[in-house]
């Protein structure tokens, strides 16, 4: 059947346009697969956060011994020196270790050396900081003892990470 083009002039001129859907785009409303993308998308996004809250909230400790630490390096910079201060600094990292392990260790000496060195990725405790960190309480300390001691709390204090 051959259409004259009239006829086809007919037929095209009845034509209408498509209405286009109602709605704030052509992509909405999504489709299953998206909604499960997106739902998926979003509790992996709430685990991330929870895992990363964690993190921060059971590190508390580490900032506050930290700051702890900040402060007597402080004081140590401006000149200040006490013999208050080694006590104070073993305090802190007792306190740090009594965080982690859930108790606080009764150790001296090389039991204590071998407790610290043990939770930091490489050994840093030899026998002079040992002794230092057992002898502290006890005796004045020099200027660079101080400093030195500091440090090492520091060190730990940043490095350390739970026994296996």
């Amino acid at each position: 059947m051959v259409s004259t083009p009239e006829e086809t002039y007919e037929l095209f001129s009845r034509l209408k346009t498509l209405p286009l859907p109602e709605g704030p785009s052509w992509w909405w409303p999504l489709g299953s697969g998206w909604w499960c993308l997106l739902l998926g998308l979003a509790l992996a996004g709430g685990l991330a956060l929870l895992r990363a809250w964690r993190r921060h909230w059971s590190n508390r400790y580490r900032r506050q011994a930290l700051a702890r630490v900040c402060v007597i390096e402080a004081a140590l910079a401006k000149g200040r020196h006490s013999s208050t201060m080694a006590v104070e600094l073993l305090a802190i990292l007792l306190d740090a270790v009594e965080a982690v392990e859930g108790t606080r260790p009764n150790l001296v000496g090389v039991q204590w050396q071998v407790f610290l060195d043990e939770r930091l990725p490489e050994p840093h405790f030899d026998a002079d900081l040992a002794c230092l960190v057992s002898e502290a309480p006890y005796r004045p300390l020099s200027f660079e003892e101080m400093t030195t001691l500091s440090g090492a709390i520091r060190l730990w204090l940043e490095r350390h990470c739970a026994a296996v």
